[in-house]
């Protein structure tokens, strides 16, 4: 039995290689041979695997690839995250936990 799962979603990306950036409704012009359920499927399957990105536009969803992140840029990325390098501690307080920079 053919992989209609993998299948539709490799139209998907294909479709999406081809324009950097394109709403829900215009990819289901796109492809007549599937249903609109077979595309949100298959655009809900990508997307939980960080494939492709969703952004809602309005009363629409932009759709787009998801960039490719490398290690060194995902440690770069954590690094600027965490304020410059310092670690972030939880001081504990008897009635909620506070989130601090290290250095106050």
């Amino acid at each position: 039995m053919p992989d209609f799962n993998g299948l539709n979603e490799r139209l998907i990306l294909n479709t999406l290689k081809t324009q950097p950036s394109m709403t829900m409704e215009h990819l289901v012009t796109l492809l007549p041979q599937m249903t609109w359920n077979r595309i949100f499927q298959a655009i809900d399957a990508l997307s939980r695997r960080s494939k492709i990105r969703i952004q809602r536009r309005g009363f629409d969803y932009e759709l787009g690839l998801a960039p490719e992140i490398s290690d060194s840029s995902w440690s770069n990325y954590v690094e600027r995250l965490s304020g410059s390098g310092r670690r972030r501690r939880i001081r504990r307080s008897p009635k909620h936990s506070v989130l601090t920079n290290g250095d106050k």
